[in-house]
Formats: structure tokens, sequence, C-alpha cells
């Protein structure tokens, strides 16, 4: 079985000393984005990719460089991707992308630092927080008893509410990680630059040796470094055994007959007729319990950061207290009475303020790590 030039593979093993000659007698080359001349034993990679990755001095193509990325299946307008059209080069095969972090389906809730409660005012850990007001009594002073004129206020121990005016935001200025990414592992990823020399050595027992033999089960999906959507690419994939994988509707007899036996209507179909994956604009990441094979996350998920989220301090308010004198007078003088005595003295509303804040705007369009968009192909036959 040829592996198709411009494939893509991860790799487990070294690529220091004579590792990677050794690969590249086998056809594979290192996918660290470094140039190649376009003629010679490298023009049937640059007949597939081109200059997609990008070019080195006059006419030298590059491979892809995977060094420290993700693998996303190109978006080709089918919507997965929400940024498709910001990505570098567009929505095309070999766009970067950098990372995004979405707002949650979930809200997180913006916690505030426990502070000590010292007046004027203060917080605590729940939001819970006391405000300064001025002009409030703070004890008892004699007046005159007055059968007429002026009247002092009478105090009580009645508590009043202040007004729902503090409606504020805030702006989370500091903390998070320094990307957001999936749990993952390090591997190297190799390019197919030239057909396997069948009957030779080099496709023989040196292939197998290092993992890259014939017999590549069918049913493996694979990263692309070409465009599926170009017909004479689409064409000279099926030659060689391999499909797209852009969900087409595929007869389950015939010569896709082998491909239905090892997916069936996982992807999609009834009775005759089945899909391969839609892996446009998608990550694939291994299956679970909890998420069978075949299961697509509809939503980006956020986490709540390792290095927590700190809001700016933007969310400076004051409440309106009613009823409350602005002034002082002096009453006749008289012993027996009570009349509150006003000072320059603020006192707190010690009652009330807990709350708490939801994100409920700003964040980008999906929760995504760096990545690289590729396709992804899929063995349907022997070739």
């Amino acid at each position: 079985m040829k592996v198709p030039v411009g494939t893509l593979a991860a790799y487990g093993g070294d690529v220091a000393g004579s590792r990677l000659p050794e690969l590249r007698e086998q056809g594979w080359l290192l996918c660290d984005g470094r140039g190649y001349s376009p003629r010679g034993e490298y023009a049937e990679l640059f007949s597939i990719i081109g200059y997609f990755f990008g070019v080195e001095g006059k006419e030298d193509f590059r491979v892809p460089d995977l060094r420290g990325v993700f693998i996303r299946g190109t978006d080709h307008t089918r919507g997965m991707d929400p940024d498709a059209a910001a990505r570098s080069t567009g929505d095309h095969v070999g766009s970067q992308q950098g990372c995004a972090t979405a707002r949650p389906e979930g809200a997180l809730a913006v916690g505030i630092p426990l502070k000590p409660a010292v007046p004027p005012s203060s917080v605590d850990a729940a939001g819970k927080h006391t405000h300064a007001t001025p002009h409030i009594p703070t004890g008892y002073v004699d007046t005159a008893l007055a059968l007429g004129g002026p009247t002092a206020p009478e105090f009580n121990n009645d508590e009043r509410t202040t007004s729902q005016a503090g409606a504020h935001s805030h702006t989370v200025a500091a903390g998070g990680d320094p990307e957001s990414r999936p749990e993952n592992t390090y591997l190297h990823y190799l390019i197919k630059f030239r057909a396997d020399k069948l009957g030779g050595a080099t496709a023989g027992a040196a292939g197998t040796a290092a993992g890259m033999g014939l017999n590549v089960p069918i049913g493996t999906t694979a990263p692309f470094a070409g465009d599926i959507t170009d017909a004479a690419t689409s064409d000279a994939l099926k030659a060689q055994g391999w499909l797209g994988c852009i969900g087409q509707q595929l007869d389950a007899r015939g010569e896709y007959a082998d491909l239905f036996g090892a997916i069936g209507h996982i992807y999609g179909g009834a009775g005759t007729v089945f899909q391969p994956p839609d892996l446009r604009g998608l990550f694939m990441a291994g299956p679970t319990d909890a998420l069978p094979i075949g299961r697509i996350l509809r939503k980006s998920t956020t986490a709540a950061p390792r290095a927590a989220f700190a809001t700016s301090t933007d969310g400076a308010h004051a409440h309106t207290l009613h009823h409350v004198p602005e002034s002082a007078y002096l009453g006749d003088w008289c012993l027996g009475h009570w009349s509150s005595a006003w000072t320059e003295v603020s006192s707190e509303i010690v009652r009330g303020g807990t709350h708490a804040h939801s994100i409920i705007k700003g964040g980008d369009s999906e929760t995504r790590p760096v990545n690289l968009a590729l396709d992804y192909i899929i063995k349907f036959r022997e070739a």
C-alpha cells in the first residue's frame, strides 16, 4: 500500500543523530518548517503542498512546522471554526491561528479578594461589603422642651436600606495561563515526500522497522498537507485508496464496502448509506467512556485557569441613603429630652452587600490552542 505523498504521521521515536537521514531514506521528512527545493527529489511533495506553509529564499518551499502546535482540520466553509476567515491566510490549508478563550457556557464567578474589615469601607471574599455614610447620628445630647418653633429629629434604632444604584462591572485584568490548550503529549510529526520504493529495502524491512510499513489498516485517518478540495489531488488520493474526511455520503456496497465494515454508521448514514468522519474545523482527541468514538463536542469549554483571574478595581460605586439630614441645628436646651448628635464622623452600612459577579460578556468566539490547519484523509481500500 502506498502512503500518499503529503501525508503526515506522528512519530514517537528520536530524531537526533543519524535518525533523520534514515527516515529520509524511507521517504519521510521532519515537520520543522525547513525549506526544500521544488525541483529534484522533492518535486513530488511540492506538487502537492506548494507554498501552503511558506517560502524560504527565492523559491524553496517549506514543510509544515508543527513544533509546539496542534493540528486542526481545515474548515473549508463548514462553520466549525468561527474564526476561519481571520486565520493567517484565511480558510486554507497551512493557515495558522493563535490561542483564544471563549466565555464559558457555565459562567465563571468573579471572586473578590479577602480584605480586613477596616472602616470606612470593607469587603470580604463573598462580595459582602460596606459603605461609609456621612451625617448619621452617633449618640444623644440633651435638648430643651420646646412648645413651638424648630423640632429635632427623633432618633431610634430603625434601619433603612440604600437604593439599588450600585450596578457596576469589573474587567478581568490579571491572572490566567499562558495559553488555552487541552491535555497533550509531545510527538514528532513527519511528512511523506516521495512514493514508497516498492520491492526495495526502503519500502520493505526498513519501513516496517520504523513503524511506517505498508500495512495501514482500512479506516485509518491521517493529516494531509495538500488540499483535498482540489479535484486533481482528490482523484490522486482516491487512486491510492484514500478519501477526504468531509462527511460525504458513500455507498456501503462496492468499492467502499471494506471501509463500511470498519466504521459502519458511527459517523452518520443509515442502511446502505454511510459517512466517513467530517473533520473539517475540528481537533481530534482519544475517546473515553463518557465521550465515545464519533461524538462531537459542539461547544468549546473553558476551565478555571490554574493561575486565577483577577479583576480590575474599576467597580467603585455609591448608594443613595434616603431621609438622612445633611446639617445640624442648635435647639432650645432643657433637661430630660434627647436629640441626635451630629458629628463629622461617617458611619457604615453594615447589612447586605453580599453579591457575586458572573462573566457575561467578552471572550473569544471559542476556546482553542494555537493550531495549524490541515486536511484529513481516511484509508478506504487497498491500492
